[in-house]
């Protein structure tokens, strides 16, 4: 007789009892999508366990779970300061990791459901000690700091997370971490430190749209500063523009602390990046779209309507 778990943690113990137990079939990682409710205290509108957010953005848990259950090598990186996280590290034990259960109101079992903090940036403050978190599926990984190379690490030496962890002093610069995998495949992922916010980059997730009055296209809104790098703080807020046979159809920011309304044509940044969906009308022709933020203006992005 074969089981399949049901509404499991997003986590790697999960995904483990299905490797190592034949009898076990597969799991249902709750969830895969973010969703309204089961949330709190407010204006908290659900809770950060899934793979994808309330934008659409694929979020760490996600790109985790990719390196997982995909054959392509996969490299990704995320940072947390070493006083907020759960992994701590000693000469004496290694990493060991704990995990914080919050106080009321919250319901501490949430904690179990939900992903560790981690943050996709490499803004902090000089020397604060910094733990990276690297997730892939590569066999060996090496980390670089402006250039200089911090070691390699095998996948095989973490096997309790599949994470594999560096314990860094902060240095502003690049950040990059390489993945080595068979045959001398190399993947590579860089989080670098961001300046002032200078332009807003926009990208959609078709060209074409069908004139039926449904059809919808994900309008993604990157702030980048002077060097092309995504800023992460503050939040600011951004101004929709849709011209011609289209319309605005709801904002987003992922944010499960954003309680804004969606039918607006602003909304807040949220780790420099916002999501608009935008629906085609009846008629063929073409539209554009206009990110306007902080007396800057984005190219217009086009979008054919037929």
């Amino acid at each position: 007789m074969k089981i399949i778990g049901s509404e499991n943690w997003g986590a790697y113990s999960e995904w483990k009892n299905v490797l190592d137990r034949d009898f076990v079939s597969g799991m249902f990682a709750w969830t895969g999508f973010a969703y309204l409710g089961e949330a709190g205290p407010w204006p908290r509108k659900g809770l950060n366990l899934s793979f994808f957010d309330y934008a659409g953005f694929k979020t760490p848990r996600g790109h985790f779970f990719e390196c997982l259950w995909k054959d392509e090598p996969k490299v990704y990186m995320v940072t947390t300061p070493s006083a907020e996280s759960e992994y701590s590290f000693s000469q004496e034990d290694g990493w060991q990791f704990e995990m914080q259960i919050r106080d009321p109101p919250f319901w501490g079992a949430l904690r179990k459901w939900e992903w560790y903090r981690v943050n996709e940036h490499w803004d902090y403050q000089t020397n604060q000690d910094i733990v990276v978190q690297v997730y892939t599926n590569c066999d060996e990984t090496e980390l670089f700091l402006n250039n200089k190379s911090l070691g390699k690490q095998a996948l095989s030496d973490f096997p309790d997370d599949h994470v594999i962890k560096w314990l860094v002093p902060y240095t502003a610069g690049e950040l990059s971490v390489k993945g080595y995998a068979e045959n001398g495949v190399t993947r590579e992922y860089t989080l670098a430190t961001s300046g002032e916010f200078a332009e807003i980059e926009l990208s959609s997730d078709k060209k074409n749209l069908k004139a039926d009055g449904d059809d919808v296209a994900h309008v993604r809104v990157r702030l980048l500063d002077a060097f092309g790098r995504r800023i992460n703080d503050p939040a600011i807020k951004v101004q929709f523009q849709v011209n011609g046979e289209a319309e605005l159809l709801a904002v987003d920011n992922g944010w499960e602390m954003n309680v804004d309304p969606h039918y607006q044509s602003t909304v807040l940044t949220h780790n420099g990046q916002a999501m608009g969906l935008i629906r085609s009308g009846r008629e063929c022709g073409r539209c554009e779209v206009i990110v306007s933020a902080a007396g800057i203006v984005s190219k217009p992005l086009s979008l054919e309507v037929r």
